[in-house]
């Protein structure tokens, strides 16, 4: 029988596989972590936090190729708290969200946030992501949420969300105007020129 690819939720048990995709695809073409070069190991070390966070199982996404984990989609409840830290990543989140955070009165429940999506190369090309937005925008709805989030940090994401999605933007920062203690950490993204808050109705 020839291999097919599966949907599940995420769990404890590829935990480990989902934080090193994201750290190795990341690392490669990440506009924040190139622009801070930020190695691999840093970064896996930042995802296994997240996918051992049991929260987030409940609403992530991943596809197993014969078995192997070949992507996936990391996402939660948009009030779950998150690390404060004194770090670029960080404060510029921070400042995307702010507004919206400000004018809308969310209670837990009602706004999924998609974090992170990653495929590996190998397999790209075969509307896997796609697949993966989709069956956790299903999943929150059924779960009684009504809207979600997405913080795009390039322009193939950005088109994704928007174009095959209808996502809406709401806010974005140009990478070059971004100021963090006196530097300007991201000024050479130029390929990818603004991070955006997209949103949705559900």
């Amino acid at each position: 029988m020839a291999p097919s690819l599966q949907y599940d939720s995420l769990t404890e048990a590829y935990c480990d596989a989902f934080s090193t995709l994201l750290a190795e695809v990341f690392a490669a073409g990440e506009p924040l972590a190139r622009c801070l070069d930020i190695s691999t190991e840093e970064i896996c070390e930042v995802m296994t936090d997240l996918c051992q966070t049991t929260e987030f199982h409940r609403h992530s996404i991943i596809a197993l190729y014969d078995g192997q984990l070949v992507a996936g989609l990391l996402a939660g409840d948009f009030l779950t708290p998150k690390p404060e830290e004194d770090h670029p990543v960080q404060a510029l989140l921070k400042e995307l969200s702010a507004d919206f955070r400000q004018h809308h009165s969310l209670e837990r429940g009602q706004c999924l946030s998609i974090m992170e999506l990653a495929c590996h190369p190998q397999h790209g090309g075969q509307g896997i992501s796609q697949q993966l937005i989709k069956r956790a925008l299903t999943q929150a709805a059924e779960h009684g949420f009504t809207q979600a989030i997405a913080e795009a940090t390039g322009r193939v994401s950005q088109y994704l969300f928007k174009e095959k999605f209808g996502f809406a933007k709401l806010n974005e920062i140009a990478y070059r105007d971004f100021h963090w203690h006196g530097q300007m950490p991201f000024a050479a993204s130029t390929e990818h020129p603004t991070i955006e808050f997209l949103h949705k109705t559900l």
